[in-house]
Parts: C-alpha cells; structure tokens; sequence
C-alpha cells in the first residue's frame, strides 16, 4: 500500500494528471498501459453518486492497443475528485501489477485513498471527505 504514496509516484500523478480539463490522456511510469479519462460522467449504470468512479481496460481508437479507461461522475465534489481518480488507478495498480483479486485490491486502494486524503486535504475537509466517503457503496 505506501509504495503507491511514496513521494515520487504522487507528484508524477499531480503533475501529469489535469484535474481542469474533463477529458485527458496521459502515461503515468506506475502503470504499465496508457490512461484516458473522463472527469465528468453523467450518472449511468456503473457511475453515480453511491459508485462515483470507475474504471475498465478499453482498445485506444488510435492504435487498438489497451488503454485503462477512468470515468469519474459529475457530481462527486471538486476538492475530492483527484482523491477519487488516485483510487481508481491505484485499485489497477493492486490488480494488475500486484496481481491481487478484486476485493483484496479495492480495499487497499480504499486505504490507500484515505492516507492521501489526509496528506492532502485540511483536517476539516478531511472530516468532510470521511463523511461522503461513508456514503459510498464498497
């Protein structure tokens, strides 16, 4: 779990991951594939307020080869979503590089995700942040 907290691996994602832009592509050197993402899914069968994030291994349109495909809903707070799209890569990160199944992985990118919360977050934020990420389903 702290190896994807180490201070490296965080300002890679802080710097190549832009939060403003909805719609983004990049490379992260953690990751063995490319990421697209979109910040802004409307709510469907898969994203929405108790599952605002998600993620699934797509074929890129460009070049057929596999991209991890992150949405995150529209409606998940501004402060909260970098904490919420961290989740998503480092819960592929436990499975697919760490090989872990699918509960194991999810639940150590829960913890994960909290431990950066409170690195970056306030402490009345973080309190915030515990209190919506109660409501989530997991």
């Amino acid at each position: 779990m702290l190896r994807y907290l180490e201070k490296a691996i965080l300002e890679e994602f802080e710097e190549k991951i832009d939060m403003v832009d909805p719609i983004g592509y990049t490379t992260l050197s953690w990751l063995p594939i490319p990421i697209f993402y979109i910040l802004n899914n409307l709510q469907d069968e898969t994203i929405s307020r108790k599952n605002p994030g998600g993620f699934d291994i797509t074929p890129d349109m460009g070049t057929g080869k596999l991209t991890l495909s992150v949405c995150l809903y529209d409606k998940i707070p501004k402060r909260f979503k970098p904490i919420v799209f961290f989740h998503e890569l480092v819960e592929y990160a436990f499975l697919f590089n760490d090989e872990m199944e699918d509960h194991e992985a999810h639940r150590l990118a829960h913890e994960t995700h909290m431990e950066y919360a409170k690195m970056k977050l306030s402490p009345n934020d973080f309190a915030r942040f515990k209190k919506w990420d109660s409501f989530l389903n997991y």
